[in-house]
């Protein structure tokens, strides 16, 4: 009887054992196929980029950029400066920091008198599109 016990266990056990292995078989080697669609959108930029002297600062403005998401609220700009048109840093004025989507225009306010290059950046989200620099600007 005991013997008879063990034989059915075993059996038991290895159609449980096969049933398993069969399933992970069919699992790992099925082939599935579908369509699937979506849709891509850019970040459009944020130009043309003006500059113009201003007192003793510049008066940069710039076009506003379409929300992807349709909020407009969710797409902002920065506003940097450089002498060369390679180094680029943060304006001042009130075009420092990070501007809302409604700003199409601001101030800067250079420590230094020079010829100087504008570039504004749009972000939304994770995403940023550079608009082409601007022509150079004398700022006394």
């Amino acid at each position: 009887m005991i013997a008879r016990r063990r034989r059915l266990t075993v059996a038991a056990s290895a159609m449980l054992i096969i049933g398993f292995a069969v399933a992970a078989w069919a699992y790992f080697t099925a082939v599935g196929t579908g369509s699937g669609d979506a849709t891509t959108t850019t970040l459009a930029s944020p130009a043309p980029v003006t500059a113009s002297a201003s007192g003793t600062g510049a008066a940069v403005s710039w076009g506003s950029v379409a929300s992807p998401s349709g909020n407009a609220a969710e797409v902002s700009y920065t506003v940097t400066r450089s002498t060369d048109a390679s180094t680029w840093v943060a304006a001042g004025g009130t075009c420092a920091g990070t501007l809302g989507s409604a700003t199409t225009s601001c101030t800067d306010s250079p420590a230094s008198s020079g010829d100087y290059y504008y570039r504004v950046t749009a972000a939304f989200r994770s995403w940023t599109s550079q608009a082409q620099t601007s022509g150079t600007v004398h700022v006394t």
